[in-house]
């Protein structure tokens, strides 16, 4: 029953696109173990508010400006190399988090290896959908991605409650690394035969700028406001009303 209803809904479905499920999965557990508690965590440790906006805004401002130079190097790196570096990224901004009661300004370095997420692990990631999804289908598929991504990323902040309930911080992010570290597999396994397509940076920029995506700009602006309240407020907002992370 299950094979037929997978068959039905995704015919013609590839081996990159699973792997691709999975890793996103695995990436997104570790990332949300302790996603909600990263803005809790640096408010508590720094006492200065200010600390918040300007992760975000040095995040953001590393993500923009190395979104092109970055891309132009991916077709020589390939997808799961690509993946593979993302994830040591991501592995690096938690060990930064992590040391930070050392030396408060390395959060602002785990903010900047934070940035260079996105050329290098979200360029290949829609890439791998244009690429290997069918036209037609990419709804489904896409819809597929986010009930396994938001399934896991709802319940991995209560495990990562209970982890800082009975240990601590430290023990934590040494969790999300584990997780973060894994999800880099599946990609792996599966091969590196994909190819990224050669672009040019006038095309996109002169694309990017044009009538057509004057929307996208304003609804994708909107998005990015969205999600800074979210990433800062919103934690605190929740942690100021539960008292403790365990309630959280």
């Amino acid at each position: 029953m299950l094979s037929w209803g997978w068959r039905h809904w995704f015919p013609g479905h590839r081996s990159d696109l699973t792997a691709l499920y999975l890793t996103e999965s695995l990436r997104n557990f570790g990332f949300a173990l302790v996603g909600i508690f990263i803005p809790i965590y640096i408010f508590q440790l720094t006492g200065n508010f200010y600390y918040l906006p300007l992760y975000y805004l040095i995040f953001s401002g590393v993500a923009v400006l190395s979104l092109l130079p970055v891309s132009s190097l991916l077709p020589r790196v390939g997808i799961a190399r690509s993946v593979f570096f993302s994830n040591l990224l991501r592995i690096a901004a938690f060990a930064l988090l992590l040391a930070a009661p050392l030396a408060h300004p390395l959060i602002l370095l785990a903010a900047v290896m934070e940035g260079f997420l996105i050329p290098t692990y979200w360029i290949p990631y829609h890439f791998i959908y244009t690429k290997e999804g069918r036209v037609g289908f990419y709804g489904r598929e896409i819809g597929l991605m986010d009930l396994f991504g938001q399934s896991v990323r709802a319940l991995a902040p209560l495990l990562g409650g209970l982890v800082i309930l009975f240990f601590d911080f430290p023990a934590l992010y040494l969790l999300a690394i584990i997780v973060v570290l894994l999800s880099s597999l599946p990609l792996s396994l599966a091969g590196d035969h994909l190819s990224f397509t050669e672009f040019s940076w006038k095309r996109v920029l002169s694309g990017l700028f044009s009538r057509p995506w004057r929307l996208f700009l304003i609804g994708y602006s909107g998005l990015g406001a969205e999600f800074a309240i979210t990433g800062i407020f919103w934690p605190l907002f929740l942690f100021g009303i539960a008292g403790s992370f365990a309630t959280l």
